[in-house]
């Protein structure tokens, strides 16, 4: 597991949000790995400004398989979040990254990051797969599927259930 914290601060809200990476901030590369800046499409619009305005509190938690099979290595993924959070103009409390057994839909990224926060708080999960709802269901936190229709429908003011 990975864990790149951008503040180390401790606030008095009471509020965690989870945000997967590939699929809900940017665009997921279908059968393969984002492995450069350059592949990174952001999704609009950004979620991740839209959680920090409820809490400090929000964690990127995404799969990054791609380390264990040698495909990136630790540096290169910075440099690819940094250019996304500089394309989305915020960056997360922290970003959590499991690289080998600890993939979702384990929880030990929720863990790490409760541990983080130090105290209960209400939790929210938005992701783009199963996967990603069994991690959620399975730490007890209400979840959001993010689908394609999700944006349009959030712009247009429009929501379907089950979304």
């Amino acid at each position: 597991m990975y864990i790149r914290e951008f503040n180390d601060k401790h606030y008095t809200t009471n509020r965690i949000i989870y945000l997967d990476r590939d699929g809900v901030l940017n665009e997921k590369i279908e059968g393969g790995y984002v492995l450069e800046p350059s592949q990174i499409v952001v999704r609009q619009p950004s979620l991740l400004k839209m959680a920090l305005e409820v809490t400090p509190y929000v964690f990127v938690v995404s799969n990054q398989r791609c380390i264990q099979k040698g495909l990136l290595t630790i540096p290169k993924l910075d440099e690819i979040d940094d250019y996304l959070w500089e394309q989305i103009g915020a960056r997360p409390y922290a970003v959590i990254y499991a690289t080998n057994a600890d993939c979702k839909p384990s929880t030990n990224m929720i863990y790490e990051a409760r541990e983080m926060v130090g105290k209960k708080c209400a939790e929210m999960f938005f992701g783009d797969s199963e996967c990603d709802r069994e991690c959620a269901e399975s730490a007890g936190i209400p979840f959001i599927m993010i689908s394609g229709d999700f944006w349009s429908d959030f712009q247009e003011g429009r929501f379907k259930s089950g979304v």
